[in-house]
């Protein structure tokens, strides 16, 4: 599936999108053209320069140094993210579930942690709050 399909069927699953828009779009994208008619676009791109490949290598190795200088700096700060120390939730949070109201330790159902799912989406005053199942 094409960035654009997956996107556009996610946007439709979560209920952002309406299911008819997104056969709408469908119906666009098949009927385009696979590709966009050619256009002399090539003396307007800025292409590196043609080195030797000593000299591409030099520069690939030293691009490579400052990649892993980079992955160690990200898996140093998503390490500090995950060892950040927690609170402790005091207020009696209630919320209404599928099987009536529910405490938010209840939620956890004897689990460690709870996956939140959060959907913002505009909409008429009936639509707001309603889950993607819902219609």
């Amino acid at each position: 599936m094409c960035p654009l399909c997956f996107s556009a069927a996610t946007l439709a699953v979560a209920g952002v999108v309406p299911a008819g828009a997104l056969s709408a779009l469908a119906w666009r994208l098949l009927r385009a053209p696979a590709h966009p008619p050619a256009e002399p676009t090539e003396a307007l791109m800025d292409y590196p320069r043609v080195v030797s490949r000593e000299e591409w290598l030099a520069a690939r190795k030293r691009l490579l140094a400052q990649e892993k200088s980079f992955t160690r700096q990200r898996d140093e700060l998503a390490a500090a993210r995950r060892a950040l120390p927690m609170v402790k939730i005091e207020k009696d949070y209630v919320f209404e579930g599928s099987a009536g109201p529910a405490r938010l330790a209840e939620l956890f159902e004897g689990r460690r942690q709870l996956i939140v799912y959060h959907f913002t989406r505009a909409g008429t005053k009936a639509e707001q709050g309603r889950t993607a199942g819902q219609g």
